[in-house]
């Protein structure tokens, strides 16, 4: 499982300590970095009720980097940058769905498309985050009030029809829409794609945004307020679309493409501030941890053996 595979035991995905594996190596290193080497053997990653604890099969060593990191690469990074910040961003988004879903009544994912072709990122990410503002101001009256978490993704097929990169396009877990909103707009949802797929039948195509406007307005959720082309509403609950989904966070994260960097400025996806963080600690003895264990996996990751438990509070 990608979001768990190397959990905090790849050195490229630290980027604030560097993990030693071979114990010399706190016989070789510097007196005065030695008082800052931790041992550790069990890594214990929180985010609201959900807790991994990480069981290695040996000792591992770490000692903080010295220096800062060099920043100038930021914007143009190397493939094996660009490919380690995915993974952290993949790893971050994994535990931030996890450790909020069960916090909130009825979670939605939700996707919002452009009509027009627009290629350029930063243009669609004004865009959205212009959305954010008036979707939170329309439901709360306020705005940043909206509990959420998206990632920017390029449409590669309408891509390669129209010869270019794929026109961007945004999906994004609500947390706390009121209840009332959320099964309101998922029934419309229902009673859109049912008129979608008589369409199909008839006419051999689906709806040109322009149609879709002229639906009656029974047809509109509150999501439409996007106005610049489609929206999709699913609840987000064990199952999408009739399909069992056996981690929430992994279905999230996948939509998080190797070509993704650094969509929304410096960061690789968008979340609001109001939600729960994963807080990692190191142990060389087991985590004490009092809860139901819901998944024991063991994996191999850099010749090392790692067995991984989940806990839920």
């Amino acid at each position: 499982m990608f979001a768990l595979k190397g959990e905090l035991g790849d050195n490229r995905d630290n980027a604030r300590k560097r993990v030693w594996e071979d114990s010399t190596y706190t016989q070789l290193a510097p007196k005065t970095m030695q008082k800052d080497i931790e041992k550790y053997r069990f890594v214990q990653k929180a985010c609201g009720n959900v807790i991994y604890v990480s069981e290695y099969d040996r000792m591992h060593f770490k000692i903080p980097l010295r220096g800062q990191r060099n920043r100038a690469s930021a914007d143009v990074p190397d493939k094996k940058t660009r490919e380690d910040s995915i993974k952290r961003a993949r790893r971050q988004i994994f535990s931030i769905v996890e450790g909020n879903f069960n916090n909130y009544k009825l979670p939605v994912f939700c996707t919002l498309s452009y009509e027009k072709n627009i290629l350029e990122i930063g243009d669609a990410v004004s865009d959205f985050r212009l959305f954010l503002r008036k979707y939170s101001r329309d439901i709360f009256g306020r705005e940043n009030a909206l509990r959420y978490i998206a990632v920017a993704e390029r449409q590669e097929k309408r891509g390669a029809k129209s010869g270019d990169a794929g026109t961007v396009h945004f999906h994004f877990v609500l947390f706390n829409l009121p209840v009332a909103v959320v099964q309101s707009d998922i029934s419309i949802t229902a009673k859109r794609k049912i008129l979608s797929a008589k369409k199909k039948k008839e006419t051999g195509r689906g709806w040109t945004f322009e149609e879709f406007l002229e639906l009656p307005q029974q047809y509109f959720t509150s999501l439409d307020i996007w106005g610049l082309g489609f929206s999709d509403m699913r609840l987000l609950d064990k199952t999408l679309n009739g399909k069992p989904i056996e981690r929430v966070g992994a279905y999230v994260a996948k939509y998080l493409g190797k070509d993704n960097i650094h969509r929304f400025g410096r960061w690789n996806y968008l979340a609001s501030r109001s939600l729960l963080r994963p807080e990692v600690s190191f142990s060389e003895l087991s985590p004490d941890v009092r809860g139901d264990i819901m998944e024991v996996q063991t994996i191999e990751t850099m010749g090392r053996k790692l067995k991984i438990t989940k806990f839920v509070l």
